[in-house]
């Protein structure tokens, strides 16, 4: 400049302290028309432009990332959105812009899904989040990823940055393996309750033989025998079907079944041929059993067996689920007034074992007959919606 060469000079410079980085920025001016009469030198500071160029090389740098990434404003319309945006869901930045979220939402999920997304990233700052979206062509995929809200200093919500990534074939993946491990696991469930079933039977098979070789206690032996069966029986059927199913009308049928061959008395079984199954709950299938068997085997020995059969019917009960099972006997109901002495142990026992919810037992005189009337409702049954 001193020589006339140049009209001007500026230079931009680091001089950074131990404790902080700084830049500056240098100007020198001729101090008049003759540039040998001088220069003027002036220096600012531009560490707060650099860093701030910085900062946006950083954010274009890291916009350009393998997830898809859409910065919405405040009312969460989209302002931009990266390329992998436009490779994952089809839609061109241009074509989202000014639009919500919303021409993504899946109909695999709810309304309300998205919405508590968006509530919880405006209230905690940042939500994590896995869900269906949808492609522009109209396909579903599986996405994960996160909604984060961009605060003022002033701590107000300014914009939003979602950023998720394709994870339709992980997902994939992950659920083929929770089947064949729940597939493994129904194989193996089968296999023990078949075993359960066949070591019951054996020891029921015992008794009764046992039974046959003392008649003195032959009734008592057939009773515990019966018992085991019935529970025989829910094990037979929850190997049978997968996921431990206990079909209500084939749980009636076997219990009737069992106790016609052990008690030499013809039981009747009528359950209509259009029948909507029920599953009995798993946590009362045991019990179930019991209180059937053990009514079956009261209603033979006390009329059943002298008449030479007893009836059972299934029909349609309260609800959509409900069922009324009833067992019809000759015979008349002991009480205690014509009985002052007598112990129900029978009846004693189905009230110990009867679920508290979802199954009442009614026994009324119908002339020369005893009817037991079981009403079953949820929790005990319910639609069998595996058919």
């Amino acid at each position: 400049m001193l020589t006339g060469a140049l009209p001007s000079f500026t230079l931009e410079y680091a001089c950074h302290s131990p404790t902080q980085q700084r830049w500056f920025s240098m100007c020198a001016l001729p101090l008049g028309k003759n540039p040998k009469a001088g220069v003027t030198l002036t220096h600012t500071d531009i560490t707060a432009y650099k860093q701030a160029q910085d900062g946006l090389r950083l954010a274009a740098v890291s916009f350009d990332i393998a997830q898809a990434m859409v910065v919405l404003d405040k009312q969460h319309r989209i302002l931009r959105a990266n390329q992998a945006f436009t490779q994952i869901t089809g839609f061109s930045e241009q074509a989202i812009q000014g639009q919500t979220m919303d021409v993504l939402h899946s109909k695999q999920q709810t309304a309300l899904f998205y919405e508590t997304i968006r509530s919880d990233a405006a209230t905690n700052g940042w939500r994590q989040w896995e869900s269906w979206l949808q492609h522009q062509s109209g396909e579903d995929f599986f996405a994960h990823g996160t909604a984060t809200a961009v605060k003022s200093p002033e701590g107000d919500t300014t914009h939003y940055v979602v950023v998720f990534s394709d994870q339709t074939e992980l997902h994939q993946q992950e659920q083929q393996r929770v089947l064949h491990e729940a597939t493994h696991r129904d194989a193996l469930v089968r296999e023990v309750h078949h075993r359960i079933k066949n070591n019951l039977q054996g020891i029921g098979g015992l008794l009764r033989q046992f039974a046959s070789q003392k008649p003195e206690i032959a009734e008592q032996m057939q009773l515990v025998a019966g018992h085991l069966n019935g529970i025989s029986i829910i094990h037979g059927l929850q190997g049978r079907h997968d996921h431990s199913r206990v079909r209500l009308c084939e749980l009636t049928r076997e219990i009737a079944q069992a106790t016609s061959a052990i008690w030499q008395t013809d039981i009747i079984i009528d359950i209509p041929p259009q029948w909507v199954f029920r599953v009995v709950a798993e946590k009362e299938a045991v019990s179930m059993a019991l209180v059937l068997n053990e009514l079956l085997v009261n209603a033979v020995k006390h009329g059943g067996k002298a008449q030479g059969h007893v009836s059972v019917t299934l029909r349609q009960g309260t609800g959509t689920e409900g069922v009324a099972l009833s067992i019809l006997n000759a015979g008349h109901l002991r009480n205690n007034l014509d009985r002052p002495t007598a112990h129900h142990h029978g009846l004693a026992l189905i009230e110990s074992l009867r679920p508290r919810e979802g199954l009442t037992v009614t026994l009324t005189q119908r002339g020369d007959q005893v009817h037991t009337l079981l009403q079953l409702t949820a929790p005990v049954i319910a639609l069998d919606t595996q058919n």
